[in-house]
Protein backbone atom coordinates (compact mmCIF):
# COMPACT_ATOMS: atom_id res chain seq x y z
CA UNK A 1 0.00 0.00 0.00
CA UNK A 2 1.12 3.55 -0.71
CA UNK A 3 0.98 6.37 1.83
CA UNK A 4 -1.95 7.85 -0.10
CA UNK A 5 -3.88 4.59 0.17
CA UNK A 6 -3.19 4.44 3.90
CA UNK A 7 -4.43 8.02 4.26
CA UNK A 8 -7.73 7.01 2.64
CA UNK A 9 -8.25 4.50 5.43
CA UNK A 10 -8.33 7.45 7.83
CA UNK A 11 -11.68 8.44 6.33
CA UNK A 12 -13.39 5.44 7.93
CA UNK A 13 -14.77 6.94 11.13
CA UNK A 14 -16.07 3.71 12.70
CA UNK A 15 -13.30 1.29 11.76
CA UNK A 16 -12.68 -1.15 14.63
CA UNK A 17 -10.77 -3.96 12.87
CA UNK A 18 -7.95 -3.45 10.37
CA UNK A 19 -5.94 -6.20 8.65
CA UNK A 20 -2.91 -5.13 6.60
CA UNK A 21 -1.26 -8.49 6.00
CA UNK A 22 1.74 -8.39 3.61
CA UNK A 23 1.12 -4.84 2.39
CA UNK A 24 4.79 -3.84 2.08
CA UNK A 25 4.46 -1.36 4.93
CA UNK A 26 7.49 0.15 6.64
CA UNK A 27 8.01 2.34 9.70
CA UNK A 28 6.95 5.49 7.82
CA UNK A 29 3.43 4.07 7.41
CA UNK A 30 3.08 3.98 11.18
CA UNK A 31 2.69 7.75 11.19
CA UNK A 32 -0.63 7.50 9.34
CA UNK A 33 -1.74 4.47 11.32
CA UNK A 34 -1.04 6.41 14.49
CA UNK A 35 -3.50 9.09 13.36
CA UNK A 36 -6.16 6.42 12.92
CA UNK A 37 -5.44 4.83 16.29
CA UNK A 38 -5.52 8.21 18.03
CA UNK A 39 -9.25 8.44 17.22
CA UNK A 40 -9.66 5.67 19.83
CA UNK A 41 -12.10 3.67 17.66
CA UNK A 42 -9.76 1.00 16.27
CA UNK A 43 -9.52 -2.08 18.50
CA UNK A 44 -7.89 -4.79 16.39
CA UNK A 45 -4.81 -4.35 14.17
CA UNK A 46 -3.01 -7.04 12.14
CA UNK A 47 0.28 -6.09 10.47
CA UNK A 48 1.67 -9.56 9.71
CA UNK A 49 4.60 -9.85 7.30
CA UNK A 50 5.50 -6.20 6.77
CA UNK A 51 8.82 -4.35 7.08
CA UNK A 52 8.21 -2.15 10.09
CA UNK A 53 11.69 -2.66 11.66
CA UNK A 54 12.11 0.46 13.82
CA UNK A 55 9.61 2.83 15.41
CA UNK A 56 9.48 6.62 14.81
CA UNK A 57 9.75 8.46 18.12
CA UNK A 58 6.48 10.27 17.34
CA UNK A 59 4.71 6.89 17.42
CA UNK A 60 5.74 6.15 20.97
CA UNK A 61 2.86 4.58 22.89
CA UNK A 62 0.68 4.25 19.77
CA UNK A 63 -0.65 0.81 20.79
CA UNK A 64 -1.75 1.71 24.32
CA UNK A 65 -5.47 1.76 23.42
CA UNK A 66 -5.61 -1.30 21.14
CA UNK A 67 -6.92 -4.66 22.35
CA UNK A 68 -5.64 -7.09 19.71
CA UNK A 69 -2.29 -6.67 17.90
CA UNK A 70 -0.49 -9.00 15.49
CA UNK A 71 3.07 -8.03 14.51
CA UNK A 72 4.28 -11.44 13.33
CA UNK A 73 7.23 -11.21 10.90
CA UNK A 74 7.47 -7.42 10.89
CA UNK A 75 11.27 -7.37 11.19
CA UNK A 76 11.07 -5.44 14.46
CA UNK A 77 14.42 -4.43 15.90
CA UNK A 78 15.19 -5.10 19.55
CA UNK A 79 13.75 -2.29 21.68
CA UNK A 80 10.77 -1.55 19.41
CA UNK A 81 8.15 -3.16 21.65
CA UNK A 82 9.06 -0.95 24.57
CA UNK A 83 8.28 2.07 22.37
CA UNK A 84 4.87 0.77 21.26
CA UNK A 85 3.69 0.57 24.88
CA UNK A 86 4.81 3.47 27.06
CA UNK A 87 2.01 3.13 29.61
CA UNK A 88 1.66 -0.49 30.73
CA UNK A 89 -0.66 0.38 33.63
CA UNK A 90 -3.53 1.79 31.56
CA UNK A 91 -3.18 -0.14 28.29
CA UNK A 92 -6.01 -2.33 26.96
CA UNK A 93 -4.09 -5.02 25.07
CA UNK A 94 -5.36 -8.57 25.66
CA UNK A 95 -3.89 -10.33 22.58
CA UNK A 96 -0.32 -9.76 21.39
CA UNK A 97 1.63 -11.62 18.70
CA UNK A 98 5.32 -10.66 18.43
CA UNK A 99 6.46 -13.85 16.70
CA UNK A 100 9.57 -13.87 14.47
CA UNK A 101 10.94 -10.49 15.58
CA UNK A 102 13.99 -9.44 17.60
CA UNK A 103 13.33 -8.65 21.26
CA UNK A 104 15.63 -7.52 24.05
CA UNK A 105 15.37 -7.60 27.82
CA UNK A 106 13.52 -4.27 27.99
CA UNK A 107 10.90 -5.48 25.49
CA UNK A 108 10.13 -8.57 27.56
CA UNK A 109 9.95 -6.59 30.79
CA UNK A 110 7.48 -4.16 29.17
CA UNK A 111 5.34 -7.10 28.01
CA UNK A 112 5.38 -8.48 31.55
CA UNK A 113 3.69 -5.29 32.71
CA UNK A 114 0.75 -5.36 30.28
CA UNK A 115 -2.02 -5.65 32.87
CA UNK A 116 -4.80 -7.09 30.66
CA UNK A 117 -2.77 -9.40 28.43
CA UNK A 118 -4.23 -12.92 28.19
CA UNK A 119 -2.76 -14.26 24.93
CA UNK A 120 0.94 -13.92 24.07
CA UNK A 121 2.67 -15.39 21.00
CA UNK A 122 6.47 -15.37 20.86
CA UNK A 123 7.10 -18.07 18.27
CA UNK A 124 10.55 -17.97 16.68
CA UNK A 125 11.65 -14.73 18.36
CA UNK A 126 15.32 -13.72 18.28
CA UNK A 127 16.38 -12.88 21.84
CA UNK A 128 19.01 -10.14 21.80
CA UNK A 129 21.72 -9.16 24.29
CA UNK A 130 20.93 -10.45 27.80
CA UNK A 131 17.23 -11.14 27.12
CA UNK A 132 15.77 -14.24 28.78
CA UNK A 133 12.24 -15.60 28.78
CA UNK A 134 12.34 -15.28 32.55
CA UNK A 135 12.10 -11.50 32.02
CA UNK A 136 8.40 -12.10 31.31
CA UNK A 137 7.89 -12.75 35.03
CA UNK A 138 9.22 -9.34 36.12
CA UNK A 139 5.79 -7.78 36.68
CA UNK A 140 2.21 -9.07 36.96
CA UNK A 141 1.90 -11.11 33.74
CA UNK A 142 2.17 -14.38 35.68
CA UNK A 143 -1.18 -13.67 37.36
CA UNK A 144 -3.38 -13.23 34.27
CA UNK A 145 -1.76 -14.72 31.13
CA UNK A 146 -3.88 -17.67 29.90
CA UNK A 147 -2.36 -18.66 26.54
CA UNK A 148 1.36 -18.70 25.68
CA UNK A 149 3.04 -19.71 22.42
CA UNK A 150 6.83 -20.18 22.36
CA UNK A 151 7.33 -22.54 19.42
CA UNK A 152 10.46 -22.50 17.23
CA UNK A 153 12.59 -21.61 20.25
CA UNK A 154 15.49 -23.53 21.72
CA UNK A 155 14.86 -23.43 25.45
CA UNK A 156 17.26 -24.69 28.08
CA UNK A 157 16.36 -26.32 31.38
CA UNK A 158 17.06 -22.99 33.11
CA UNK A 159 14.66 -21.16 30.78
CA UNK A 160 11.93 -23.72 31.40
CA UNK A 161 11.76 -22.72 35.06
CA UNK A 162 10.01 -19.46 34.19
CA UNK A 163 6.90 -21.38 33.12
CA UNK A 164 6.29 -22.57 36.67
CA UNK A 165 5.70 -18.96 37.74
CA UNK A 166 2.55 -18.55 35.64
CA UNK A 167 -0.50 -19.32 37.79
CA UNK A 168 -3.50 -19.36 35.40
CA UNK A 169 -2.14 -20.71 32.11
CA UNK A 170 -4.76 -22.72 30.21
CA UNK A 171 -2.63 -23.65 27.20
CA UNK A 172 1.07 -23.63 26.27
CA UNK A 173 2.33 -24.12 22.71
CA UNK A 174 6.02 -24.99 22.51
CA UNK A 175 8.56 -26.81 20.37
CA UNK A 176 9.21 -30.53 20.62
CA UNK A 177 12.69 -29.98 22.08
CA UNK A 178 11.30 -27.63 24.73
CA UNK A 179 8.59 -30.11 25.65
CA UNK A 180 11.19 -32.86 26.07
CA UNK A 181 13.29 -30.52 28.21
CA UNK A 182 10.22 -29.78 30.33
CA UNK A 183 9.61 -33.48 30.91
CA UNK A 184 13.26 -34.12 31.83
CA UNK A 185 13.43 -31.27 34.35
CA UNK A 186 10.08 -32.32 35.85
CA UNK A 187 9.22 -28.68 36.49
CA UNK A 188 5.67 -28.39 37.79
CA UNK A 189 3.55 -26.22 35.51
CA UNK A 190 0.05 -24.96 36.38
CA UNK A 191 -1.25 -26.05 32.98
CA UNK A 192 -2.34 -29.41 31.63
CA UNK A 193 -2.93 -28.43 27.99
CA UNK A 194 0.26 -28.56 25.90
CA UNK A 195 0.24 -27.98 22.14
CA UNK A 196 3.20 -29.99 20.82
CA UNK A 197 1.94 -31.56 17.60
CA UNK A 198 4.85 -33.81 16.69
CA UNK A 199 5.33 -35.11 20.22
CA UNK A 200 1.64 -35.82 20.69
CA UNK A 201 1.53 -37.67 17.38
CA UNK A 202 4.52 -39.81 18.34
CA UNK A 203 3.08 -40.63 21.75
CA UNK A 204 -0.31 -41.45 20.23
CA UNK A 205 1.25 -43.83 17.73
CA UNK A 206 3.30 -45.42 20.50
CA UNK A 207 0.20 -46.00 22.62
CA UNK A 208 -1.63 -47.53 19.67
CA UNK A 209 1.23 -49.95 19.05
CA UNK A 210 1.17 -51.04 22.69
CA UNK A 211 -2.56 -51.69 22.55
CA UNK A 212 -2.30 -53.91 19.45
Amino acid sequence: LTHLEIEKILNFSRLENLKLHTCNLDSSHLLNLNKLISKKILRRLILTNNKIKNIPITCKGMFNDLEHIVLDRCGLYAGSVSLFFNDTKSNKISFLDLSHNSLNRTDLIVVSGLIKLQVLKLNGINLQEDARLNNLTTHGLTKHLKFLEIKELTISAKDILFLSKFKVLEKISLSESSFKCLKITKVRICCSNFDVDSVLEIETLSNKEKSV
